[in-house]
C-alpha cells in the first residue's frame, strides 16, 4: 500500500510557528492562542483575526522560515510506523510560493525514511488511487482525496472534525486506522 503523509499539521508544527510569528515571539501568548483554538476551525487567519495576506506576508518574506519549523513529538515514531506499513511512503506538502526548496529540505531531514518527497498543488488528490491512503489534517483534503478514488485518514487536530481526539497519542489512532485500511 502506498501511504501519502501530509507535512504541515501532521509532521511539522507550522501552525504553532505561524502563531508564534504573529505574536512577535511571545511564547505565552502563543500557548494561550493554541490552547484556545476554536474546535473545528481550520483557517488560521480567522483564528488570528487577520486577513490571509496578513497571515502569509511575514512567512513568505522570511528567508528560512520553513527550515525552523519544529517537528511534532510524534513525527519520528509516526514516520517509522508508516514506513513499516507501507510498500511506498510519500511525504507530501502543498508549498507556498518561494518555500519549495526549504520545505523539501525539511521533509528530507525530518522524514528521512520516506521513499518520495512531493510538493504538489493545488491539492493532494492528484496522487489518489485505489491502493493509496492519505494522512492529512485537512477535512477538505481528505474528502477530495476520497472523491478522487483514494482512501484517507484524517489526522486529529484541534482545527478539524476529529478535534475531540487530538493530542499526544493521536498518531497512534492514525496508525491503527491506516492498518485497518491494509488488504487482508
Amino acid at each position: 500500500m502506498h501511504i501519502i503523509c501530509d507535512v504541515d499539521g501532521v509532521l511539522a508544527d507550522s501552525i504553532t510557528k505561524t502563531v508564534l510569528t504573529h505574536m512577535d515571539g511571545d511564547r505565552a501568548a502563543t500557548a494561550y492562542t493554541m490552547s484556545a483554538w476554536p474546535a473545528g476551525v481550520y483557517p488560521m487567519h480567522e483564528v488570528l483575526e487577520i486577513t490571509a495576506d496578513e497571515l502569509w506576508r511575514p512567512i513568505d518574506t522570511a528567508e528560512s522560515w520553513w527550515l525552523t519549523v519544529e517537528p511534532y513529538p510524534w513525527t519520528y515514531p509516526l514516520v517509522a510506523a508508516l514506513r513499516d506499513l507501507a510498500t511506498k511512503l510519500t511525504i507530501a506538502s502543498v508549498p507556498r510560493a518561494g518555500s519549495e526548496r526549504h520545505k523539501r529540505e525539511w521533509m528530507r531531514i525530518r522524514a528521512a525514511q520516506a521513499d518520495h518527497y512531493v510538493l504538489c498543488t493545488p491539492n493532494k488528490a492528484c496522487l489518489a488511487g485505489p491502493d493509496c491512503v492519505l494522512i492529512d489534517d485537512s477535512d477538505r483534503e481528505v474528502e477530495s482525496f476520497i472523491a478522487a478514488g483514494g482512501r484517507a485518514v484524517l489526522f486529529p487536530q484541534r482545527w478539524n472534525s476529529r478535534h475531540a481526539e487530538a493530542g499526544e497519542s493521536a498518531w497512534e489512532l492514525v496508525v491503527e486506522a491506516v492498518s485497518d485500511e491494509l488488504p487482508m
